[in-house]
C-alpha cells in the first residue's frame, strides 16, 4: 500500500567505538550499510580483532562441527523437528545465556578429539574389511606368504582366471605343474600355481588365457598362513569396531550440545557480517563513519541511538550520488502481507512508483477461486495450508505462501459452491442430505447452493462471460490507477488524456447499452453519451500530436488500442479454461478409480477404488494449485501490470543479524 520514503545518512563517531556502533546498528536493522564508492579504508587489526571478540573458532569449523554431531542424534525426532531441520527454537533469553555461560572451550575441546578418533576407527574398519574381503578367498592357500616366490628349483605363483577358461588353462599345463583351485565362483577362479623355474609357458599361458597375477605380500603377512592373517585381522576389526561404538555413544550424548553450538555459529555469523562491514567505515582523523539508507520515519531514532552510545556521535542526511536510487521498502496492512511475495516476484516498485499489493490481492484470490472452481478442493486446499501454519506457527505478519493458500483456498471453497464442484461428482451420484432438490429428474440435481452447472451450456456460457468482465474490470481498473498516480504527480492534463479517457468511454458505452426496463434513458442521450466518449476518446488517444493531426492520429491509436485490448481481455478467457479442466480432470479420477476397482473382488475393490481416489485427487489437488498460481499471477504481471507499473527497484537490506541455525521464539 505504501513505499517507506528513505532518506541518505552519514553517521560519525569516535574511532575507539566502532564496535560498540556497529553492534548497535546491527541489532536495531534501522541502517543499509553503502560501500563508500571510489574510497578505499583500511580497518586496524585492533578493531578487526575486537569485532571478532578473539574467538578462537571460525564459522566453517563450528559449521562442520554441527554438521558432523547431527549425525550421531539418537531417538525419535517429532514432526516439528524434522520441518525445522537444524534450526533449533530458542527464546531471546536462551540465546544469551548459551553465549555468556555455555563452556564452549571444554565441549568443541572434548568434541575434536572424539570426532577424529570417530573418523581413524570408522577408517580402519572400513580398511580391515576390505582387505578382509580380498583375503577370504585365498583362505585355503597352501603355503605361507613370502617375499620371495622361488626355491633354487621351482616357482610358485597366486592368480587368478575367469572360471570359463579354467578347464583350457589347465589342460595346456606341462605334466610337471603343479595347480590347486584354492577357491571359485560363478566368475573367476583363484588359483596356487607351483611349477618349474625353467618353465617359461607358464606366464606365456597366464597372458592367452585372461589371468592375472595376485600379490598377496606385505611385509607384515611374512611367514604366516592366510588363514592365520584372517584371524589377526578379524581381531583388530572387532576391537576397531567396539571402540566405534563407545565414541559413538559419547558423541551421541553430546548431541545435547547442538543448539548451544548453533547459537554459537549465529552469534559469530553476526561478528562475521560486523567484520565485513568494517570495509565500508570511512575515517577521518578524528571519527568514522558509515554511510547508507534508513526509513525517513527511522531519523530521529537513529540520532537519539548515537548520541546515547556517544555524545561526539553525529547523524547528517546527506545527498545521493548521481544514478543513485534508494532502496524499496514496502509497508502494507497485516491482511495483505501474503500478496507481497507476488510482487517481489514480479520486482518491487521503482522510482516514483506505487506499491501494487494491495491493488492486485483481491484480483489475484478471485481468479485463483476461478481456476479451480471445486469447493471440495478448496476445503483441502485450506486444511493443507492451515495445519502448515499452525504447525510451522508463521504468523499473518510474516506472510507467505502458506498464508496465500489459505486465503485461496477459502476463496476456492465459496466460489465452487455455486458452480457445484465437489471433487468431481455430478449430482445425481452424492447423497440426498448434500442435494437442494433431491428427487428431481436427473437434469435438474443440484447441489445446496449451486446456481450453475459447468457441465452444461448455460454454466459455461456464464463463466465465459464473468471471465471476460473481470478482465475488462481488471484492466479498467490498471488503466484507473496509472491517470490516478500522474494525478498524484501532478500530471493531471496527461492523465485525462491517456488513462481516464477509457473510463469515460465504458462509461458512454454503459449508458447506450443499458436496458430500458433498467434505466429510462431518452434515445436522444443514449446516443450522445455514445457518441461523446467515442469522441472524447479517440481525441485523448492523439494527445501529443499536432491539433489539425490529432484526429487522423487519435483514430489509428485508438484502433492499436482496441486491437492490443482485445487480446488483453481473451487472456482472461484461461479463467474458463482451468475453471472447465479442473472439473474434468476430477471427474476423469473418480471413473478411474471405479472402473478399476471393478476388476478386484470385495474388500481389495474399495481398497483400489480408495487409494486411487486420494492419491490421484491429491496430485491433481497439486498440479491444479501450480498452474492456478502460475496464471492468476500472469494476468497480473502481463495484463495488469502492463498499464500502471514497471517495478525494478531493489530491496532494503538493513545492516541486521542474520540466522541460520536459530530461530527466537
Amino acid at each position: 500500500m505504501a513505499v517507506r520514503q528513505m532518506t541518505k545518512v552519514r553517521i560519525l563517531f569516535p574511532r575507539e567505538a566502532l564496535e560498540e556502533f556497529l553492534q548497535t546498528l546491527q541489532s536495531t536493522g534501522l541502517i543499509q550499510v553503502n560501500e563508500l564508492s571510489g574510497r578505499s579504508f583500511e580497518i586496524s587489526k585492533e578493531s578487526e580483532k575486537a569485532l571478532l571478540s578473539a574467538c578462537p573458532w571460525t564459522l566453517q569449523e563450528v559449521e562442520s562441527l554441527i554438521q558432523r554431531l547431527k549425525t550421531f542424534r539418537r531417538g525419535k525426532v517429532n514432526l516439528r523437528q524434522k520441518f525445522l531441520g537444524d534450526i533449533a527454537e530458542m527464546t531471546k533469553e536462551e540465546f544469551s545465556h548459551y553465549i555468556e555461560y555455555f563452556d564452549y572451550s571444554h565441549t568443541i575441546g572434548q568434541l575434536r578429539p572424539l570426532l577424529e578418533e570417530h573418523d581413524a576407527n570408522a577408517e580402519l574398519v572400513h580398511s580391515l574389511s576390505l582387505e578382509a574381503r580380498r583375503l577370504s578367498v585365498w583362505e585355503s592357500l597352501p603355503v605361507t606368504i613370502e617375499r620371495s616366490l622361488e626355491t633354487e628349483s621351482t616357482r610358485w605363483h597366486t592368480l587368478k582366471i575367469p572360471i570359463q577358461k579354467l578347464a583350457s588353462f589347465q589342460a595346456q599345463l606341462s605334466d610337471d605343474t603343479v595347480l590347486q583351485i584354492v577357491s571359485q565362483n560363478e566368475h573367476t577362479a583363484q588359483l596356487f600355481l607351483w611349477h618349474l623355474k625353467d618353465d617359461d609357458r607358464t606366464d606365456k599361458l597366464c597372458e592367452d588365457f585372461s589371468g592375472e597375477y595376485v600379490d598377496l605380500f606385505q611385509p607384515s603377512y611374512e611367514g604366516q598362513r592366510i588363514v592365520e592373517i584372517l584371524h589377526g585381522i578379524r581381531l583388530k576389526r572387532r576391537e576397531a569396531r567396539v571402540r566405534l561404538e563407545i565414541v559413538r555413544d559419547e558423541l551421541a550424548e553430546m548431541t545435547s550440545a547442538l543448539s548451544a553450538l548453533k547459537a554459537l555459529y549465529d552469534h559469530l555469523l553476526a561478528a562475521d557480517i560486523r567484520e565485513e562491514t568494517t570495509h565500508h567505515v570511512g575515517n577521518t582523523r578524528r571519527f568514522r563513519f558509515v554511510e547508507g539508507w534508513t526509513q525517513e520515519r527511522h531519523l530521529e531514532r537513529l540520532r537519539a541511538i548515537a548520541s546515547e552510545l556517544s555524545p561526539f556521535s553525529h547523524v547528517e542526511i546527506i545527498q545521493p550520488e548521481s544514478g543513485e536510487e534508494p532502496p524499496v521498502y514496502i509497508v502494507n496492512p497485516v491482511f495483505f502481507k501474503p500478496f507481497e511475495m507476488i510482487t517481489s516476484m514480479y520486482g518491487l516498485p521503482g522510482k516514483s512508483e506505487m506499491d501494487p499489493t494491495v491493488h492486485l490481492g483481491p484480483f489475484f484470490i478471485l481468479f485463483y477461486g476461478l481456476c479451480l472452481t471445486d469447493a471440495g478442493y478448496g476445503l483441502v486446499l485450506t486444511a493443507l495450508a492451515l495445519a502448515l501454519i499452525l504447525f510451522a506457527r508463521i504468523p499473518l505478519s510474516r506472510g507467505g505462501l502458506p498464508w496465500l493458500l489459505l486465503y485461496a483456498g477459502i476463496v476456492t471453497f465459496f466460489i465452487g459452491i455455486p458452480f457445484g464442484g465437489w471433487f468431481g461428482v455430478p449430482p445425481e451420484r452424492a447423497p440426498d442430505f448434500l442435494l437442494a432438490n433431491a428427487g428431481a429428474p436427473i437434469s435438474e440435481l443440484r447441489y445446496i447452493g449451486q446456481v450453475w452447472n459447468l457441465g452444461e451450456k448455460s454454466g459455461i456460457d456464464f463463466l465465459t462471460i464473468l471471465a471476460i468482465a473481470v478482465g475488462i474490470a481488471q484492466i479498467a481498473y490498471g488503466t484507473f490507477l496509472s491517470g490516478y498516480w500522474k494525478v498524484v504527480h501532478g500530471k493531471t492534463v496527461q492523465a485525462i488524456y491517456q488513462d481516464f479517457s477509457l473510463h469515460v468511454l465504458i462509461l458512454g458505452v454503459g449508458i447506450f447499452l443499458l436496458p430500458e426496463p433498467i434505466a429510462a434513458i431518452p434515445s436522444m442521450v443514449r446516443d450522445i453519451a455514445l457518441w461523446v466518449s467515442v469522441g472524447f476518446f479517440i481525441w485523448s488517444r492523439g494527445y501529443g500530436s499536432p491539433w489539425y493531426l490529432r484526429p487522423f492520429a487519435g483514430a489509428f491509436l485508438s484502433l492499436v488500442f482496441f486491437m492490443s485490448g482485445i487480446s488483453n481481455v481473451l487472456s482472461y478467457l484461461r479463467l474458463l479454461a482451468l475453471g472447465l479442466a479442473t472439473g474434468a480432470l476430477a471427474f476423469a479420477i473418480n471413473e478411474m478409480a471405479w472402473v478399476l476397482s471393478g476388476f478386484f473382488p470385495g474388500i481389495l475393490g474399495m481398497l483400489v477404488f480408495v487409494v486411487i481416489l486420494l492419491g490421484w485427487h491429491l496430485l491433481s489437488i497439486v498440479l491444479n494449485a501450480l498452474s492456478a498460481f502460475v496464471h492468476s499471477g500472469r494476468l497480473q504481471f502481463i495484463e495488469f501490470f502492463s498499464n500502471f507499473y514497471e517495478g525494478g527497484g531493489a530491496a532494503f537490506e538493513p545492516f541486521a543479524r542474520k540466522r541460520k541455525y536459530t530461530l527466537l521464539v
